[in-house]
């Protein structure tokens, strides 16, 4: 292979590697058209977007993808100038020719020998873009695919086709998604894969978070957003590492709750150790743990009112829940048991036990 023919080739696989975030951000851009957020101005944008792609992808014998490019080049060309939004069918058309642009570009990739395992995939299904300012930017900075979408059924169209690794979902679409909930059970089972789920919310509503957690979210973010922390989650949600067993623990002591997490982590376990009980459930959500180690008698709320809350949650009823306690009496530790408790270790714990 000639000095010519190498470099051609190196910059082919890189512009294939490059595909998913050029066409998340036509993606992004087409998301907004819909729903009336761009301007004539930015809509250039975009067809000049399009453009650039259908003659990247000729020039590097890209055919298929350069004439479904095209398609969506021409059909933006006719809008361009007119000032007005595009109607309902024109809406449906659009969006039909950009899923034959994804479809191409999966091929593409599927053929190229590019480790697929490596690409993040994220849905981001959100009213608006002010919840995480320049979200979209970092997850592509991170070489994530980043799709967006406005409304509960298009996310319900697409799965059907191709799981994301990540849903990041708007709140106020919580009560919406009663059918893109049975249509992801039903392709997670179906394609054998699980899509990690992220809430986004404005209010401190305790329904809408119970809502969201009936819901399957694995995390709940509160505005004003970290984005960067956000971000952070979706990688570690999208690409789990070898997670060491994670135990929550639950002890109004401090002095008893670090004693516990020190030899539990001695034993290679990662912790979490907390002593005020009202922030057990904003735990739950960050930590995801696999057994939590609960303190019997605590001021504000004890472990068996605690442990009843934790049953209501449907992602954490079969965490496993061990009490800490002195207590003798068999009829209190039945009690507690009855709630949703799996054993007792009596107090002083001893390393040991743990």
């Amino acid at each position: 292979m000639s000095d010519i023919q190498e470099k051609e080739r190196e910059l082919k696989a890189a512009f294939i590697q490059h595909l998913p975030a050029r066409i998340a951000s036509i993606s992004r851009d087409w998301g907004e058209l819909v729903i009336g957020n761009l301007d004539d101005e930015q809509l250039l944008k975009l067809y000049q977007k399009v453009q650039n792609l259908t003659g990247a992808s000729g020039r590097y014998s890209l055919i298929n993808l350069s004439e479904s490019s095209f398609s969506f080049e021409v059909y933006l060309n006719a809008l361009v100038g007119t000032n007005r939004q595009p109607t309902s069918d024109q809406k449906e058309t659009g969006g039909s020719l950009l899923s034959a642009m994804k479809h191409e570009m999966e091929l593409i990739r599927s053929k190229s020998g590019i480790e697929q395992h490596k690409e993040i995939l994220v849905y981001l299904l959100q009213a608006s873009n002010d919840l995480a300012p320049g979200l979209s930017d970092l997850l592509e900075e991170q070489e994530c695919t980043v799709l967006s979408f406005h409304h509960p059924d298009d996310v319900e169209g697409e799965v059907q086709r191709r799981l994301p690794d990540v849903l990041i979902i708007d709140a106020s679409f919580l009560s919406k998604i009663g059918l893109l909930n049975r249509e992801l059970a039903i392709q997670q089972e179906y394609q054998k894969k699980q899509v990690g789920i992220i809430c986004l919310s404005q209010s401190r509503d305790l329904e809408q978070r119970l809502l969201a957690l009936r819901s399957g979210v694995d995390a709940y973010y509160l505005t004003p957003i970290n984005t960067h922390d956000l971000v952070e989650k979706v990688l570690d949600i999208a690409s789990p590492k070898e997670d060491r067993y994670r135990i929550l623990v639950v002890e109004d002591d401090p002095s008893q709750a670090d004693f516990a997490a020190s030899i539990l982590q001695k034993s290679g376990m990662k912790t979490l150790a907390l002593t005020d009980p009202m922030k057990v459930i904003d735990a739950l959500d960050e930590f995801r743990p696999d057994l939590i180690l609960m303190d019997l008698y605590m001021p504000n709320a004890n472990g068996i009112e605690l442990t009843a809350i934790i049953r209501e949650h449907p992602a954490f009823i079969m965490t496993p829940i061990v009490f800490l306690s002195g207590e003798q009496d068999t009829d209190k530790k039945l009690h507690a048991l009855s709630v949703g408790g799996e054993d007792f270790f009596s107090k002083p714990i001893s390393p040991r036990q743990l």
